[in-house]
């Protein structure tokens, strides 16, 4: 019983959203573009050079030498070494 109360509650929260989506929806397209534009200007230029990098290691068995060398885990050292140079955690 009480569980069907929680799910009417949860729809009648969605149905109130898609109501307050309807009628703000100039504002939400507006910063759907908004956000798209600083997607394209600032985060993809920053991102994809690094991620290019990555793909690159990866490629040239970067993990597989580093192990080798330093005889520690390479996969990890790669991770650590990326988190660092991107700024992805």
């Amino acid at each position: 019983m009480k569980k069907s109360y929680l799910n009417y509650l949860y729809i009648l929260f969605i149905f109130t959203l898609l109501i307050l989506f309807l009628l703000n929806s100039n504002f939400i397209i507006k910063e759907i573009l908004n956000y798209t534009e600083l997607f394209f200007n600032k985060l993809f230029p920053a991102s994809f050079v690094f991620f290019i990098i990555g793909s690159l290691l990866l490629d040239y068995n970067f993990p597989y030498i580093i192990s080798k060398i330093f005889h520690i885990n390479g996969a990890v050292f790669y991770v650590v070494l990326l988190s660092m140079i991107s700024g992805f955690p």
